[in-house]
């Protein structure tokens, strides 16, 4: 709001035109306008339109009146600040990031909370993460709202490579108007470690069975190897004949991930060591079929 003021002796035309920037140089108003007729003495409000102050930082005005539409003549005019906003005023949102579940050998889930959204009523949610804090992949970005605070949010990390460690954070973005004018908001640095390979769990777990003879004639002694994916090879060591203790059979069997029963074989018999409670691992080989 401008006022104009005739201060001749006779009726003149008052014109006013005004150009607001902000802190960065780019005009935010451009306005002009008339008012005809007024007689001496008399003042005119002029009214612009409305801007928003969504920079930090100082804005400027220049401002002319002028007089006699047909031959203008300049009568005032003013060219400098108009206000300073202060910085600061925003902050950025805020999540955290969460311990990692559901670690496999090739595939994790990472989650992260959110925790404030500020001034904004739509964020975005992501994750940085890789094998160093340098990260180097995002994941797919998640809309959240204001109201989502404390809510959790996660993605699942597949392609890993087996006992390899991964550094992971969650990342919270401003989205819409003043969003410029802060960063993105982040969790703490996290890590997890996938699983060891299949193979190397074979490896482990096949020495660790021992046949205890006690055990009920005809019956079906199981052993699986936990895979950690909900899948897993399953040995079932059956004692033929509870008194000579040399027919031990096996049966080798796959179970994949969605439980499953897979392709099998079926080996021995084998000979056990007559009068001790527990001999020496029985050894087998196999293939490893399936995916993983």
């Amino acid at each position: 709001h401008i006022w104009g003021s005739n201060d001749t002796s006779g009726h003149q035309d008052l014109q006013i035109q005004w150009t607001v920037k902000n802190p960065g140089g780019g005009i935010v108003e451009n306005y002009s306008d008339w008012s005809y007729d007024r007689p001496p003495g008399d003042n005119h409000q002029f009214i612009g339109g409305r801007f928003d102050l969504s920079s930090a930082g100082q804005y400027t005005i220049a401002v002319q009146l002028r007089m006699n539409k047909n031959s203008p003549v300049t009568v005032d005019s003013y060219s400098g600040a108009l206000c300073t906003v202060a910085g600061g005023g925003l902050q950025p949102p805020e999540c955290e990031t969460l311990s990692a579940e559901d670690i496999f050998r090739n595939k994790a889930t990472i989650v992260g909370r959110l925790l404030e959204t500020s001034y904004w009523s739509q964020v975005y949610v992501y994750f940085e993460w890789g094998k160093t804090t340098g990260y180097g992949n995002t994941t797919v970005q998640v809309m959240m709202y204001e109201g989502n605070e404390g809510r959790e949010f996660q993605a699942v990390l597949e392609g890993l490579t087996p006992e390899t460690t991964y550094h992971y954070r969650a990342v919270v973005e401003a989205k819409g108007f003043r969003s410029d004018e802060v960063g993105p908001g982040y969790g703490a640095d996290m890590t997890f470690t996938t699983e060891e390979s299949l193979e190397e769990l074979i490896e482990v777990y096949k020495e660790r069975y021992y046949w205890d003879y006690n055990s009920t004639e005809g019956a079906y002694e199981p052993f699986t190897i936990p895979l950690g994916d909900g899948g897993g090879y399953q040995f079932n060591f059956r004692n033929i004949s509870r008194r000579t203790l040399n027919n031990v059979e096996t049966f080798v069997s796959f179970r994949y991930p969605d439980g499953d029963a897979g392709p099998g074989t079926s080996g021995g018999p084998y000979s056990m060591e007559d009068g001790k409670t527990r001999v020496k691992s029985l050894h087998w080989t196999f293939d490893i079929k399936g995916t993983w």
